[in-house]
This record gives C-alpha cells, structure tokens and sequence, in this order.
C-alpha cells in the first residue's frame, strides 16, 4: 500500500477538521435550540431552587461551551500529530 501524497493527507487533515467543528457547532446549536424552546417547560422545575430554564443558560451553557472548547482542542491535537506523522512518513 502506498502512502499518501502530501495533498491527500492535507485534504484529509482539513476534512476531519470540518466535521469535528460541524459537529460540536450542532452540539451547541441544539442544546441552545432546546432550552430555548422549552424555556416554559423547563420553568416548572427548579434546580437548586432556581427555575430550570434561568439555570440551563445562566451555569450549563457556558460550562458546555467550556468542554466543547476542550474536545475541539484535544481531539485537534490528535488530528494535527496523526497528520504531521502521515506528512513526516511521505517525505523521502
């Protein structure tokens, strides 16, 4: 099996770099989405006497925005060394 030239690697590099951000940007979008729009719903409960709803977006989305940061960095830097290496393996 021949290796990869240095543009297919890139190509892939920059695929997988795509669908990690599509994927955590829907990850945001939905849950933002939700709580949104079942704010009423979310208000009938508390959460640590807090309505649900005030709570969701006051603590838990920043704090998931936190770990999305988080997953986007580690697993880019897991995209960035596998790349570096594919691209270190194509050179003569």
């Amino acid at each position: 099996m021949t290796a990869p030239t240095l543009t297919e690697a890139r190509r892939h590099h920059w695929r997988s770099n795509l669908r990690l951000t599509a994927a955590l940007l829907l990850l945001w979008f939905v849950v933002v989405l939700g709580g949104a729009l079942f704010a009423r719903d979310l208000n009938d409960h508390l959460l640590f006497g807090i309505p649900a709803a005030f709570y969701l977006f006051a603590q838990g989305a920043p704090i998931l925005f936190l770990i999305i940061i988080g997953i986007h960095a580690r697993v880019m830097n897991r995209l960035d060394r596998r790349h570096l290496a594919a691209q270190s393996d194509s050179k003569p």
